[in-house]
């Protein structure tokens, strides 16, 4: 199971409370959400009035990456642009894409906590990640037991500037390692 950033929540609730549909865990732009971890710095934009407008919901999801990836050297506006697009593109409806989030309640896991995860994990965090900076991952890697821990040069929290090597070559290697438990 795979999960990065809201993902990585439901990854945690499912690695928890059903362990056994489970080969191994990998969360990415994770928290355990604790009051005493740092802040990000990030500030998201403000929801367009017209999300229907494909033209707003390109311009908001680009300021929205910006926050999460702005402080990023690798952030490449032009590039990040394009993969939007593509989003936007292949959405059957972005404005419920982009506003459904915001209206979420979060629940935690029925089961336990980190400390009950019993699959391998690896937990990676981006070096720049200005929604929740690297201390939020590296809390999440110490709580999961024999958690294996990446943080990323240079990337951000949506990782889309993350050097492809520096993600590929952990994640391969703990889900083939996964793989032949």
């Amino acid at each position: 199971m795979i999960g990065h950033s809201l993902g990585s929540g439901i990854a945690t609730i499912l690695a928890i409370d059903h362990p056994d549909r489970l080969r191994s865990l990998t969360l990415m732009g994770a928290t355990t959400g604790a009051p005493d971890l740092p802040s990000g710095t990030g500030t998201f934009p403000v929801l367009p009035d017209d999300l229907e407008s494909r033209v707003a919901a390109i311009d908001y999801l680009l300021e929205d990456t910006r926050a999460c990836d702005g402080l990023s050297p690798r952030f490449d506006e032009d590039r990040i642009r394009q993969f939007i697009i593509s989003d936007v593109d292949r959405a059957d409806d972005i404005a419920a894409t982009i506003s459904n989030p915001p209206a979420m309640e979060f629940t935690h896991p029925r089961h336990g906590d980190l400390g009950t995860v019993s699959v391998p994990s690896l937990v990676m965090h981006g070096e720049m990640d200005s929604i929740f900076p690297v201390a939020h991952g590296e809390a999440v890697a110490r709580l999961i037991p024999d958690a294996a821990f990446v943080m990323l040069p240079g990337a951000g929290h949506t990782l889309l500037t993350a050097d492809q090597k520096d993600f590929t070559n952990p994640l391969i290697r703990h889900l083939r390692a996964a793989e032949l438990r």
